[in-house]
């Protein structure tokens, strides 16, 4: 949608499945080509945006493709379809640490 409207975007996904498993970055991919093929500006990312140095890693690829960051759209739906009281601390934990990663980088 911003892509249609001319923004110059990264598109990021790790590639997991909603129940957090595999890795598959084809979507990703193909996500920005159909961005380029109706005219608009995009790359791929895969990292995380559960570890800090990772969701650097997306700021950096926007900062040197486009030269600037004027908005990020955040949007994690895998959390929002799942049960994490039977998924265990380890899952709930992932969550938690990358609501914690947007905050901080949110404060800085």
């Amino acid at each position: 949608m911003l892509a249609t409207g001319g923004a110059k975007v990264v598109v990021n996904d790790i590639g997991t499945s909603v129940h957090g498993e595999g890795t598959d970055h084809g979507p990703t991919h193909d996500t920005v080509a159909q961005i380029r093929a109706a005219g608009g500006h995009a790359v791929a990312s895969t990292n995380s945006v559960a570890q800090w140095n990772s969701a650097k890693r997306i700021a950096e690829l926007a900062m040197d493709t486009y030269g600037r960051i004027d908005g990020v759209v955040y949007n994690r739906c895998r959390a929002a379809r799942r049960d994490l009281s039977q998924d265990g601390a380890g899952r709930l934990g992932d969550v938690m640490e990358t609501y914690y990663s947007i905050n901080e980088l949110e404060m800085e």
